[in-house]
């Protein structure tokens, strides 16, 4: 197991009396100034999140991914990742994400939940909040794919079928990939082939 750091015991009311903003109030906090990549948060359900720092493992699978994504798909749809998403009051940064379209139809928005088929999480010291928080996220905007991929256990969770918008949203259906297995990559009810995992893992 991945070594956390000890915190203080937060009393759980406190969040439900945070400030949360909305995604026009988190874009003008950008475009002010205020916000800049060097404060590197996301907006998650309302709440500035920081991020965590990328360490080698991490980057090597999300490059991995990627890159298999994109010669996989062969420029049928728009593989990217580390960028903005805009969902409902949050705007997260999966490590990866399948598209409609290409790049440019993105020059003057970030991609929505009825623009993505697949988001990609890249977990190890990010892995609670992958589970739970970023699931729910996901399975609120009926994403229709969300891939965790666990560097913790060594295997790619692939959750389906989401809830949508219901009082506690998740995915019905999760499917565990080993090392030994490889990953249909289905967009749409088509499968586009597959992604072994032991490519992908550090």
């Amino acid at each position: 197991m991945i070594a956390t750091p000890a915190r203080l015991k937060i009393d759980d009311s406190i969040f439900a009396r945070a400030k949360r903003f909305t995604v026009a109030e988190y874009h003008a906090l950008i475009e002010s100034g205020a916000l800049t990549t060097e404060n590197a948060l996301e907006l998650l359900e309302g709440l500035l999140v920081e991020k965590m720092p990328i360490y080698p493992p991490h980057r090597f699978t999300t490059d991995e991914i990627r890159k298999l994504l994109t010669k996989l798909l062969e420029g049928k749809y728009f593989v990217s990742g580390q960028q903005p998403i805009t969902i409902d009051n949050s705007e997260p940064e999966p490590d990866g994400y399948i598209a409609k379209g290409s790049s440019r139809d993105y020059l003057d928005k970030h991609p929505s939940a009825e623009d993505l088929f697949s988001v990609i999480e890249v977990s190890d010291s990010t892995l609670k909040i992958d589970q739970t928080t970023k699931m729910q996220i996901y399975a609120r905007a009926g994403i229709a794919f969300y891939w965790i991929l666990n560097l913790v256990d060594r295997q790619i969770e692939v959750y389906s079928n989401p809830s949508g918008e219901v009082e506690n949203p998740t995915y019905k259906q999760r499917v565990i990939y080993t090392a030994e297995d490889s990953v249909p990559v289905e967009i749409g009810g088509e499968i586009f082939g597959e992604i072994k995992v032991a490519d992908i893992l550090p």
